[in-house]
């Protein structure tokens, strides 16, 4: 059976889809999320709690589990856990979108600068900073 790491942040309200599909689909799940889960102890190997603020010491975690229960793929379940998701995915050598580019994904500013750097056409926009005063906006 195939088994996949779901990051799952403790915020999300998107697990139960995630889960449904996956066991639709005949896949074994792992909830990595960036809280400890009440139930992990009756669940061995079932969950893995990361710190999703640092990656390095993430990746780490879901590497040195993965030594032990190999993943077969990594998704994150919203926007906060995909740099994550392709880190660890990269680490593990499993298909994954660059580290970069979802990076990127999650800055529409940076973006907009890709796109219209390979003449792709964006919305017009601004960049305007928390300090500015606001009648620059």
């Amino acid at each position: 059976m195939k088994r996949l790491l779901l990051l799952l942040p403790s915020t999300s309200y998107r697990a139960a889809d995630f889960l449904i599909a996956a066991e639709r689909l005949g896949v074994e799940v792992v909830v990595g999320s960036n809280e400890r889960q009440a139930l992990e102890s009756a669940v061995p190997g079932k969950t893995i709690t990361l710190d999703f603020t640092d990656l390095k010491e993430a990746v780490e975690k879901a590497v040195e589990f993965a030594r032990e229960r190999p993943l077969d793929a990594v998704v994150s379940a919203d926007e906060e856990a995909v740099v994550l998701a392709a880190a660890i995915s990269e680490a593990l050598s499993l298909p994954h979108n660059p580290v970069s580019a979802t990076a990127a994904a999650k800055d529409k500013h940076r973006l907009r600068e890709i796109l219209t750097a390979a003449s792709i056409s964006t919305p017009p926009s601004q960049l305007f900073s928390i300090e500015d005063p606001p009648e620059v906006l």
